[in-house]
């Protein structure tokens, strides 16, 4: 089973939600997380339909700001 870290510095505590997207835009998987501190890693795990490739990762915390990022997945 593989495995994504997630640091999360500097963000408020509470529930966010991380979805990870194929490159046509749709969503492959949903993660709902609560973060208790402003410095926490958390680790989520990738499920069967995420094969290698290039993947967009997006956080929407309960600030309402959504933050993306491009990730390679071996």
């Amino acid at each position: 089973e593989e495995k994504m870290n997630i640091r999360f510095s500097g963000k408020i505590n509470g529930e966010y939600r991380v979805s990870i997207f194929n490159n046509l835009g749709q969503e492959l998987q949903q993660n709902n997380i609560y973060i208790s501190s402003n410095n926490e890693i958390m680790t989520i795990a990738i499920g069967s339909a995420i094969l290698p490739g290039t993947y967009r990762v997006s956080i929407n915390g309960p600030d309402d700001i959504r933050y993306i990022q491009h990730v390679i997945i071996k």
